[in-house]
């Protein structure tokens, strides 16, 4: 991974201990329940912006931090890194993102990057049946990065 900086807005301090492997089970849509949730600090349209434009409370903690270098985080930067993300049904509608099964693989994470915020980036037209791959990030507002794995995360001591 690289020295990018992401920041997470937080009620009281980091606590890594409440972050825990995510279960499909409890995901009634496609982000993982209790994984730590950051934005890149210099992002496009990030959690601070969706949170002023969407008129929702900011927590008073801005926790900074890192990843560590042998961090394995899929990334999704266009359609083409969808096509084999795998999925598995919803609890409660469609399509989830098979998150136990991402884990599995040996992942620590997921990012979405700016280019693929929300679902309006999906040209129906490159993919025949898309619509389960839609309904996936219809929820993710901005840039995000959803880390499951406690121990990729470097805090960032401010001086």
């Amino acid at each position: 991974m690289s020295n990018k900086i992401y920041v997470s807005y937080l009620k009281g301090e980091f606590d890594r201990n409440k972050i825990v492997i995510p279960d499909n089970i409890n995901s009634f849509r496609s982000k993982p329940e209790c994984a730590f949730w950051g934005s890149p600090e210099n992002g496009t349209y990030t959690w601070k912006d969706f949170c002023r434009d969407e008129g929702f409370i900011h927590y008073n903690y801005c926790f900074k931090f890192k990843l560590k270098e042998d961090s394995f985080i899929y990334q999704v930067q266009d359609i083409d890194d969808l096509k084999d993300i795998p999925l598995t049904d919803g609890k409660y509608f469609g399509k989830i993102i098979d998150f136990n099964k991402l884990r599995d693989q040996g992942f620590d994470g997921l990012e979405l990057f700016d280019s693929c915020i929300g679902h309006m980036f999906l040209p129906k037209s490159k993919y025949n049946d898309i619509s389960d791959i839609e309904t996936c990030f219809n929820m993710w507002d901005c840039e995000s990065i959803a880390i499951w794995n406690p121990d990729i995360i470097i805090p960032i001591e401010e001086d």
